[in-house]
């Protein structure tokens, strides 16, 4: 799979022959299909008992005169980095009793704020919409969604030109046009214009605001094609920012912000821990609301305990399925992929997509590791025909006990939510979360005989054609939808199915930031090309050259995904910031190192998101 999908293995491996076991033979010539797999007796979970396949071994045929041997391989099993948590998570205490009172406070501060959002007007209406931006960055915002955007949208409409009324700074323009477009009303970036002199260069009195600067910064990331003048202001305001922190002494929250900013940008970030961040800066700002801080304070400490209990309940269910046992080779890895159903939906209505999601994802991160690093080529083939009949009496037909293992989680995943989606009116979310399951695996079959007939793709767009699929935008989004209730209807899924405009710049995100990151280590071993070695040959470039025009064509990818972020869309903004979270999964996890395969780089998120409270 791709970031935020492809889990970054070791890489697809060179495929062997089946395992022994309970085998018979016919011709020596014969290939390995002719060694085949006598039915074992099933438990009362319809799963046999395990076996090593781990071995490797000399199989003698019983005609010694043909004085023939069949060499059995071992498996190319990756050297996966062991899970850093254990079961600390399932050990772990929860305190109800701190989860209520944290809940009562809630309740009693959301009044407050509600209050301040519903005020008429104040002769500025900017100030609203800095209260608004203070709001979000806390990661209150889902508590006044409607709320929020009836005054966003009332200030858009009624005051085209808010920003031409009075002269305000740099810092404040760049923080509501951000606001704005974040919110999916797209402010013209003239707003800045005024920040130029007359050789239509910035200012040298905004150059040396170290706060205006990081505003602009930060607003930059919402950019939409063709809008140059916010692509001169990043490469201005980043280079501008490092200067600051090497050559001026700046207050040190501000030097804070600085630092964090420039190491993961707002709008890329995960909200989540984002939010965690913002509530250590907003106590710190000169004169910060209290009513907000405790709000952001008692909501994230209320909805971590949520967490937590959901974390402990995807720990369980992982060891009921039998996944750790009966697929030691793959990365167990359950706290990493609840982290990303977090970043995907943290908010606490949407416990059920977490949980479901939390086990899909597992699951899919298992059947990664099949194809990319353990599973031979005929078990590839009878896994991807089950899963394409869909049906509890394969089983049978699978060779292995671990494929059996898997199978059985993946149909009783969907069996498990079937009866309260279809209550909902929603069975045909259930359809269309098996198509692309189904298409999901066909993909990776896709790429592993990609190697298996040297047949590889030679241009990009050849190349995309598989990878696009196992990047997983389509099915990561079926999944969310799935489970997110009548939020989603038929029409979102149908949006999904056709492939619309923001699947292709999701899926170069998606596939290209997996690339760049993995492709030195991959080729060390048998695996296809990435897309890095395949637009080195396509277009007769060196390396470097090729990851510079690759890093550009993810740039330019999340333009497009701002532009399609914004109003009017064809679904709501609720649906499409799924797809953009799964996006902020590449920009985080995978950013500098695998932190899903090397989970002590996904430590320290776990940490500050599940681990340690905030302060109150």
């Amino acid at each position: 799979m791709a970031a935020p999908l492809h889990f970054m293995t070791s890489g697809t491996q060179q495929m062997f022959c089946r395992p022994l076991a309970n085998i018979s033979l016919s011709n020596p010539s014969d290939d390995h299909r002719s060694v085949s797999f006598s039915r074992l007796s099933h438990n009362r979970n319809n799963i046999p008992a395990p076996i090593n396949y781990n071995r490797a071994a000399l199989l003698l045929r019983a005609n010694l005169s043909t004085n023939a041997v069949l060499m059995e391989p071992s498996r190319p099993t990756a050297d996966f980095p062991s899970d850093v948590w254990e079961d600390c998570f399932i050990s772990l205490k929860l305190d109800e009793s701190k989860y209520k009172s944290n809940s009562e406070q809630v309740e009693m501060l959301k009044g407050e704020v509600e209050k301040m959002l519903k005020s008429s007007p104040s002769d500025d209406p900017v100030e609203k919409v800095e209260l608004i931006n203070n709001i979000y960055r806390l990661g209150l915002s889902y508590h006044f969604d409607s709320c929020i955007d009836e005054q966003l949208n009332h200030i858009f409409n009624a005051q085209p030109h808010l920003l031409d009324g009075k002269d305000y700074d740099l810092h404040t323009v760049a923080l509501v046009f951000r606001i704005f477009r974040q919110f999916g009303y797209k402010m013209s970036v003239d707003v800045f214009e005024k920040f130029h002199d007359t050789e239509g260069k910035f200012k040298e009195s905004v150059l040396n605001d170290p706060k205006g600067m990081l505003s602009l910064y930060e607003a930059t990331h919402l950019s939409t094609p063709g809008e140059h003048i916010l692509d001169e202001a990043f490469a201005i305001t980043k280079t501008r920012l490092e200067s600051f922190l090497k050559t001026q002494s700046l207050p040190n929250n501000l030097t804070r912000q600085i630092s964090s900013a420039l190491k993961q940008p707002l709008h890329r970030g995960i909200p989540r821990l984002e939010a965690r961040k913002f509530i250590d800066f907003y106590e710190d700002e000169e004169s910060p609301n209290e009513t907000l801080s405790k709000l952001a304070k008692f909501d994230f400490n209320r909805v971590q305990y949520m967490h937590l209990r959901e974390l402990k309940d995807l720990y369980k269910w992982y060891d009921e399925a039998r996944l750790g046992e009966m697929c030691t080779f793959a990365r167990k890895r359950v706290a990493e992929v609840f982290l990303w159903t977090v970043i995907l939906h943290f908010e606490p209505h949407y416990s059920r997509a977490r949980m479901m999601h939390g086990k899909l994802l597992k699951l899919f991160s298992i059947v990664d590791d099949v194809y990319d690093a353990y599973g031979t080529k005929e078990e590839h083939r009878l896994f991807r025909k089950a899963i394409e009949r869909w049906d509890y009496a394969e089983i049978d037909h699978l060779p292995a006990d671990y494929l059996k293992t898997i199978y059985k989680a993946i149909l009783d995943v969907f069996a498990e939510y079937e009866d309260e989606i279809t209550a909902e009116g929603r069975a045909y979310s259930l359809h269309y979360g098996k198509r692309e399951v189904k298409g999901f695996i066909a993909g990776n079959h896709g790429e592993a005989e990609w190697l298996h007939t040297h047949k590889l793709p030679s241009t990009l767009d050849e190349y995309f054609t598989e990878a696009f699929i196992t990047g997983a935008i389509n099915l990561m989004g079926t999944v969310c939808y799935m489970s997110m209730g009548k939020v989603a209807g038929l029409d979102a899924f149908e949006w999904l199915q056709s492939k619309p405009r923001i699947y292709r710049p999701a899926s170069i995100i998606a596939r290209v930031t997996d690339d760049l990151l993995s492709y030195e280590f991959e080729q060390k071993r048998p695996h296809i090309p990435s897309a890095v070695q395949i637009y080195m040959t396509e277009n007769g470039v060196p390396e470097k050259e090729a990851t510079k025009a690759l890093r550009q064509m993810i740039e330019d990818a999340w333009k497009e995904i701002n532009q399609e972020c914004m109003k009017p869309s064809d679904v709501s903004l609720e649906l499409i910031i799924r797809i953009v979270n799964n996006l902020r999964v590449a920009e985080t996890l995978y950013k500098d190192v695998d932190a899903y395969t090397y989970p002590e780089h996904a430590k320290g998120f776990i940490e500050q998101l599940f681990i340690h409270p905030a302060p109150v």
